[in-house]
């Protein structure tokens, strides 16, 4: 099986295992030979798209894919969810010194509670995103309804303001940048979580539709008898 990985420090992993995160993207690797050429092709997506994908891309359409977790997020999980003390204790003891206890990069797909479903697979520019696609990134909508006006803002939690210029938004007790459109709050979000150059350089993007669900794991299920479903 298969593993993927979403940065956490902006909410994008328990966006995906509660349903709402359904579009991820990965950066076309145009390092080999057949496809240098491409990149600077005008009709690359109409021509060469299905190429590069059935070729390049990590996932396919059907794939079912382990969000990867620490071994120390899904002990916690456990510990909120109702495991029992041995439950507690056998897993601690079989995954504490393991690296992939605090780094999600060293676990086994295998062992994960969560996967999520390959259900399309599409070849964009990063700045061709639309508003409803950003959205469907991780992005939060906020509505407000103040003297019958009603106001919108969009953020990304972790992305915090810096100064007192921009507007803001209380999240969870904490300030976070509050965006007027889901395709800034994305911008800011891939700079972070790519390159600070990623909206500029405006590569070519894997596009990946994904549909969450419980893993049906026999590891999982046999080694803790309680049901994972949902965070």
């Amino acid at each position: 099986m298969k593993g993927i990985m979403f940065n956490e420090n902006y909410g994008l992993e328990t966006a995906v295992i509660t349903g709402c995160k359904t579009l991820t993207r990965r950066r076309i690797p145009f390092t080999g030979n057949d496809l240098k050429f491409l990149r600077k092709e005008p009709d690359f997506p109409k021509k060469y798209a299905p190429y590069v994908i059935g070729h390049y891309a990590r996932y396919r359409v059907g794939d079912i894919v382990a969000v990867r977790q620490s071994y120390q997020t899904i002990y916690n999980w456990m510990r909120l969810h109702g495991a029992n003390e041995p439950q507690l204790i056998d897993y601690e003891l079989t995954h504490r010194n393991a690296p992939g206890w605090s780094n999600k990069m060293f676990v086994l797909n295998e062992e994960m509670p969560y996967v999520v479903k390959i259900e399309a697979v599409r070849v964009e520019r990063t700045r061709d995103i639309t508003d409803e696609d950003a959205l469907r990134e991780g992005v939060h909508r906020v509505l407000f309804d103040l003297d019958d006006i009603q106001s919108v803002i969009y953020y990304v939690p972790g992305i915090k303001p810096i100064g007192k210029r921009q507007p803001t938004y209380e999240h969870y007790g904490q300030k976070v940048i509050a965006f007027s459109t889901p395709r800034e709050a994305f911008r800011a979000l891939i700079c972070r979580t790519v390159s600070p150059k990623a909206w500029a350089d405006n590569d070519w993007q894997f596009v990946y539709t994904l549909r969450y669900r419980p893993s049906d794991n026999e590891y999982f299920r046999s080694y803790h008898p309680f049901t994972i479903e949902h965070p």
